[in-house]
Formats: structure tokens, sequence, C-alpha cells
């Protein structure tokens, strides 16, 4: 990857290890790294995150920038390699360690859509096995309703109602929440009740599908 050309003030300082720069000369790097070449940062960014995340490319540079930049400057030594180097592999590695965060925050985030239903499996009650298939028929209309009653519950009821519609795994549910495993089933078996008082006559199909009961 090429760079714009370092300013003077750069340019001195890249000859020295980044833990002897100054404030001046870390202002006039951050300048020249996240103005005149942000949008080279922000297409390596963009291919890392892949094609369904690239198009937080340029909010995770900002991140990064505000978050990481400084940090990187003091590992710099210029015995070791270029600055350009060192930056590249930095951006490279937390834009890989953001990848999980914002698929799950993607995945939260997304409508949920008739097909999720379809992947739940039935079990639970007497009534999974009897209903079956006619039961997800059913629930498949019950989507706008569905929708509708989430909207209502918190944030966090509905990341993990959601989240377990698309079939998550219940330790996937606890590190997108931030949760101890315990807490997540403990919340996620609240939000199924609340759900179901919610729902009212309707819970019958959903929980014909182990969705809106306890399980």
């Amino acid at each position: 990857m090429r760079f714009s050309p370092p300013p003077p003030v750069v340019q001195r300082a890249l000859t020295k290890p980044g833990r002897y720069w100054d404030e001046l000369e870390i202002l006039a790097a951050f300048d020249w790294m996240f103005c005149d070449n942000f949008a080279r940062l922000a297409r390596l960014a963009a291919y890392r995150l892949g094609c369904n995340l690239a198009s937080n490319a340029e909010d995770e540079c900002q991140d990064f920038a505000v978050s990481r930049f400084r940090r990187v400057i003091g590992f710099y030594d210029p015995c070791r390699g270029a600055f350009e180097g060192l930056l590249v592999v930095s951006l490279r590695r937390y834009c890989g360690a953001r990848v999980r965060v914002l698929a799950r925050r993607a995945a939260r985030n997304a409508p949920l859509q008739g097909e999720d239903l379809a992947n739940v499996r039935a079990a639970g009650t007497p009534e999974s096995q009897f209903l079956g298939n006619e039961a997800r028929t059913i629930a498949g209309g019950l989507i706008p309703m569905l929708q509708r009653v989430l909207g209502s519950m918190s944030v966090r009821d509905r990341s993990l109602l959601q989240m377990q519609f698309r079939g998550a795994s219940m330790k996937d549910r606890a590190a997108a929440l931030s949760l101890s495993l315990g807490a997540a089933k403990t919340a996620a078996c609240r939000a199924r009740q609340r759900l179901s008082k919610k729902l009212g006559p309707d819970t019958a199909t959903l929980l014909a599908l182990g969705i809106g009961g306890a399980r």
C-alpha cells in the first residue's frame, strides 16, 4: 500500500522511536495518516471487515484512530521497520477483532423474517411434536404481530429473543450481551415469559415451536 509522503515534521519524527515523539509530532502524524491517507486506510478496513460489514469501514477507522493510534506510536521503532507497515498491521488486527462484534450487532438489529421461525426446532412440550410443521406455518403468519411486540420490549429482551429465533447458542447470546452464561440463561427465560404474556392467546403456536415458553 502506497501512502502520501509525510510532512517534514513527521519525517524527522520517523527517525526516532515513537516513545520519544512530542505532542506536535504525534498530531502531525495523525493528520498525515487519518486526513491525507484516510481513504487508503478505509479501503484496507473494508477489505478486512468483508463484504457484509464493509459499510462500517470508515467508522472503524475513526475508532481506531482515536483509541489505538497513540499506542501504535508507542510501539514504533525505526530499527524494526517502517511506521506505515506497523500501522497497517495494527489496523488489520483491530478490524479482524471487530468483525465478530459487528456481526453480532447486525444480527441483533436486523428485522425478524419469516424464515427465521422455520429454523427453530420444535421441542419442549407435547404439543411441539403434535403440531410440527403445521404450527410452523401458522407461526409464520404471526410475524407482523411478533415484530410489534418485540419492538415494545427492552433492548436486552429483544436481542436475546431475536438471537434465539436465528439459532444462536446460549453461549453466543451471553457473549453478545456481555453476560455470564448463567445470567444469560436467566434473562432469556424471563424474556420468553414476558413475550408469552404480551402475545396472549397466540402464544400457543409459538409455544409449540419452543419459542415463547421456557425451554
